[in-house]
């Protein structure tokens, strides 16, 4: 057997093989079939990532508009934009969610909101730099 040979099982039957004497397309397929059965294993899940909670100060909206004539007013400090879209973050269930805002009218030190809060959610207060839409929220 030379340097240039390979054993190839074919049909069950250990067979050897000079590498000229098998054509490219022959090897093309052994390899490509190499790729196919390789990619039919089952994926390995991984555990997600536990994200530390951050500690944040929230403000509590209590006030719900009762006619369409009531503007409802955020602070300005809770106003975010994320990836060029303008909203919040609300918590709920112990995680930052963000909340896409239709902003009316800007004034000093508050925003009118006209669509995107119903007037009755916890809004998270302080740097978002660190916050992410789910990420585990502790009230301070």
């Amino acid at each position: 057997m030379t340097p240039a040979s390979t054993l190839i099982m074919l049909l069950g039957r250990a067979r050897h093989l000079s590498m000229n004497t098998l054509s490219p397309v022959f090897i093309f397929s052994l390899a490509l079939m190499g790729l196919l059965l390789n990619g039919c294993r089952e994926p390995v899940p991984t555990p997600p990532l536990a994200l530390p909670s951050l500690q944040r100060p929230v403000v509590t909206l209590k006030v719900v508009p009762a006619t369409p004539q009531q503007r409802l007013l955020i602070p300005a400090r809770v106003y975010v934009e994320r990836s060029g879209l303008p909203g919040v973050f609300v918590l709920s269930a112990g995680q930052a969610r963000f909340r896409m805002l239709r902003i009316g009218q800007r004034s000093a030190g508050e925003l009118e909101v006209l669509s995107g809060l119903a007037g009755d959610e916890t809004l998270v207060l302080g740097d978002f730099a660190d916050i992410h839409d789910g990420s585990p929220i502790v009230v301070r």
